[in-house]
């Protein structure tokens, strides 16, 4: 099996300190993650290569015939 490196950085909080009094005694957040440019630059591809399959199948005959009566009521 192909090994991938993944390609995330933690980030954390800008500021220490609670931005609300209500929020003092509670927990600080943990850090964020962030996805790199390589990888939410491949979610994008498979995104768009999923979705282009639907888009390619084009509209069902079912409902083209319902648009195109409900053009013709307009």
């Amino acid at each position: 099996m192909k090994s991938h490196k993944t390609n995330l950085e933690a980030v954390e909080p800008a500021a220490d300190k609670p931005e609300h009094p209500d929020q003092a005694g509670k927990r600080p957040h943990k850090p964020e993650i962030r996805l790199g440019r390589e990888a939410q630059a491949r979610i994008g591809e498979l995104l768009r290569a999923m979705y282009n399959t639907y888009v390619n199948q084009g509209i069902p005959p079912h409902l083209a015939e319902l648009m195109r009566r409900l053009g013709d009521e307009s």
